[in-house]
C-alpha cells in the first residue's frame, strides 16, 4: 500500500486535506460524513498516515502516506498508541458510545504522545454517542491539547448535537460513479456480471458494492421480493410485516428496518430515473 491509491474516489478532499498537511494547517477537529460504506473511516486512517508519515521530501496525495516507515505500518495495522478509536462498547447490547468511554478517551487525550507528530481520535460513528457523552467531549473537542486532534466519522451527521458540529470541520464524503464501483470490483478478480449487478446496487458506496457481492445479494433479492409482495397485500397483511421485521430488541430490528428503507429508496430512485 502507498499513498492513496487504495481509496476509490474523494480525489478533491483528498486534495485538500493533503495540502492542508503540507501547510501545517490543520484543523483541531474533522467531520467525516457521508453514507455507509463510503470510505469515511479509510480516509480517515490514511489522513493520520500522511500526517505522521516519516518520509522525507516533497511528496503529492499518490505518495504520502508512503505505508512503510514505522508510523504508517503500525497505523495500517491498528496498533499505533497515538491513532485511538473510539467505538460503540462491546459490552452493551445497543450501539452506543457511552459517557465514560468519552472521559476516558479525555482522560488519554492529556498524556503525552509517544511517537507521533500529531495524535489522532477517531470516534466512529460519532452519533453512536449518547447526550451525555457528547457533552463530555465539548471542551476537549474545543481546545484539545497541543498536536492532538479529533476525526468524527459519522453517516448521520443529523444525529449529533449542533454544539458537536459547530466545533467540527465538515468533510462530506459524495457517491462514487457507478462505473468506477465496477471496474474498481473488476480489478479485484470479481467477475463481470456479479461487479455490475453490485456497482449498481451500492448507491455510489463501495463497502456496500463489496458487502453485495460478498453474499448479500441473494439477502437483497429475497428482502425486495419480501416487500413487494407486502405491498401488493392487504393491509392486514402490512401490518403483519412491520410486526414481523421490528420484533425483538431494537438493536437486532434496527438494520433490518434500514435494510427495508434502503430498499423503498432504491425503488422509488428506480421510479424517478
Amino acid at each position: 500500500m502507498q499513498g492513496t491509491t487504495d481509496i476509490l474516489g474523494h480525489e478533491r478532499t483528498i486534495e485538500r486535506l493533503w495540502a492542508s498537511v503540507d501547510r501545517d494547517l490543520l484543523h483541531h477537529a474533522y467531520l467525516f460524513e457521508g453514507p455507509k460504506g463510503i470510505g469515511k473511516h479509510t480516509l480517515a486512517l490514511r489522513f493520520a498516515m500522511a500526517v505522521n508519515c516519516e518520509r522525507e521530501g516533497p511528496r503529492t496525495p499518490l505518495e504520502t502516506p508512503c505505508g512503510k516507515c514505522d508510523a504508517c505500518t503500525q497505523i495500517l495495522m491498528g496498533n499505533h498508541p497515538d491513532v485511538i478509536t473510539v467505538e460503540p462498547d462491546p459490552d452493551r447490547a445497543a450501539r452506543i458510545i457511552s459517557v465514560e468511554s468519552i472521559r476516558e478517551i479525555v482522560r488519554q487525550a492529556g498524556y503525552h504522545r509517544f511517537s507521533a507528530r500529531q495524535r489522532f481520535i477517531l470516534i466512529d460513528p460519532a452519533d453512536a454517542m449518547l447526550p451525555a457523552a457528547s457533552n463530555a467531549l465539548l471542551k476537549t473537542l474545543e481546545e484539545p491539547p497541543r498536536n492532538t486532534g479529533f476525526v468524527l466519522i459519522s453517516s448521520k451527521a443529523s444525529a449529533l448535537l449542533p454544539t458537536i458540529l459547530s466545533r467540527c470541520q465538515r468533510i462530506r464524503l459524495g457517491a462514487i460513479p457507478v462505473p468506477s464501483i465496477e471496474e474498481w470490483l473488476g480489478r479485484q478478480g470479481m467477475e463481470a456480471t456479479l461487479a455490475r449487478r453490485s456497482a449498481l446496487l451500492s448507491q455510489g458506496c463501495p463497502g456496500v458494492a463489496i458487502a453485495l457481492a460478498d453474499g448479500g445479494l441473494t439477502d437483497h433479492q429475497e428482502a425486495r421480493d419480501q416487500l413487494l409482495s407486502t405491498l401488493k397485500g392487504t393491509t392486514s397483511d402490512r401490518f403483519a410485516y412491520v410486526e414481523k421485521l421490528t420484533h425483538g430488541a431494537r438493536t437486532v430490528w434496527m438494520p433490518r428496518a434500514e435494510r427495508v428503507l434502503g430498499i423503498l429508496e432504491e425503488l422509488l430512485r428506480d421510479v424517478t430515473v
